[in-house]
């Protein structure tokens, strides 16, 4: 026979004073538990405010301090405490708290800059709402202040970023109208050197020519102490001065603005820049090409023939040498790379990039508009190579 099973013993009914008090105390430890602020007046005049922990941590206030700007005492640190909307220093009926409990209602969440009596300053974000007892009459308040300082400080970052952003586009559509404004000043002024000034001047050589092939048969204009034949000579020394001056605008014309650019491309126009450069200079050049796409857009093309022009000029004026290398390739490595490089006498490449020079920062604003980047690798005695690099992603068949 099984032993008899004995029944749960049946919970002890609570009074309600019981259920009252740990209701209280389950809001109680609620309260303590929120990060946001709870303040409480348990009157309708406001002269006494308290809060939870987060208030407490808020205010820099201990569980005896008077928070309410309203409080008798002149000691109390609310009364020290100033809260300021718009640059303006609040009036007490102004504020959520004492104006929910004032007029009656709920007063919706409005910012506010507090700065309390030790001087630190936060914003909050602040409500409050009238308490009523059970026939509906007002016999206090409560007020809920979120502290949002930092939220405000990554939004007015993320404003000056945006700002910043926005001021970095018109600088760089700025630069890319400038840009393309003076390509197309060096472009008429190639065309007004080589087409007017380069077809005058070569005029004008055919008619020293022409003269020259005369003189032996003209009268002698006994001009004391001139001979004919100096005076052919003298022609002759113009013909080839006007062929020399003709020879430096073309080349001039050129470097403006490469014609090869628009008809042959880039590779051509590069390799056309060597030769002039090497022969007008004295120097070798040794140009190669590998990979390159066969059509670039016109301004990824006019970059690069900018950016060897200018680095060419400077390794030629200052690397000490007399051999350069140039090389463009495509392909594999995913976007077009340019190198110029030489064995010269190099430089401390930290201290010319800060430095930034009108040359260096003129090309680097270029490849920026071409998605491009610019480095150099150069140290004293060990040589200077030069890199420019342009993904391929900004590429397109015109």
């Amino acid at each position: 026979m099984n032993p008899a099973r004995t029944k749960p013993s049946e919970p002890r009914p609570r009074s309600p004073e019981q259920e009252l008090f740990e209701t209280q105390q389950r809001l109680k430890a609620l309260l303590e538990a929120l990060p946001v602020g709870v303040h409480f007046s348990d009157d309708a005049t406001c002269q006494r405010i308290s809060g939870n922990a987060a208030t407490l941590a808020q205010f820099d206030a201990t569980p005896e301090d008077n928070i309410s700007v309203s409080a008798p005492d002149p000691g109390a640190a609310g009364r020290h405490t100033k809260y300021i909307s718009g640059g303006r220093v609040l009036r007490e009926f102004e504020l959520p708290f004492q104006s929910a409990v004032a007029e009656n209602r709920i007063i919706p969440s409005v910012e506010l800059e507090i700065e309390l009596p030790n001087g630190r300053r936060w914003i909050a974000e602040a409500s409050g709402a009238p308490i009523h007892d059970t026939h509906g009459k007002v016999v206090g308040g409560v007020a809920v202040t979120l502290d949002i300082t930092e939220r405000k400080r990554v939004e007015e970052a993320l404003r000056r970023s945006e700002r910043l952003e926005l001021e970095q586009e018109e600088v760089a559509r700025l630069n890319t109208r400038m840009i393309e404004a003076q390509e197309k000043e060096r472009s008429r002024i190639a065309r007004e050197l080589h087409d007017d000034i380069c077809q005058r001047l070569a005029m004008l050589c055919i008619q020293l020519d022409r003269i020259a092939r005369t003189v032996p048969v003209l009268p002698d204009q006994d001009e004391p102490g001139r001979s004919m034949s100096e005076h052919l000579g003298d022609i002759k020394k113009a013909s080839k001065l006007g062929k020399e001056i003709t020879g430096s605008i073309q080349a001039l014309s050129h470097e403006l603005h490469s014609p090869q650019l628009d008809y042959l491309g880039v590779v051509a126009s590069v390799g056309s820049f060597c030769r002039e450069v090497a022969e007008q200079h004295g120097v070798e050049i040794n140009f190669t090409n590998i990979d390159v796409p066969p059509f670039l857009p016109s301004e990824v093309s006019i970059c690069i023939f900018r950016v060897v022009q200018e680095t060419l000029r400077n390794a030629i004026t200052h690397s000490g040498v007399k051999s350069f290398n140039v090389c463009l390739r495509g392909g594999a490595e995913g976007a077009i790379v340019l190198q110029v490089s030489d064995e010269g006498v190099g430089f401390d490449s930290r201290v010319v990039a800060a430095k930034g020079g009108l040359g260096l920062v003129s090309l680097q604003e270029r490849l920026h508009l071409v998605k491009g980047t610019f480095t150099i690798e150069s140290n004293p005695d060990q040589g200077t190579m030069i890199t420019a690099r342009i993904p391929v992603a900004t590429l397109s068949e015109p």
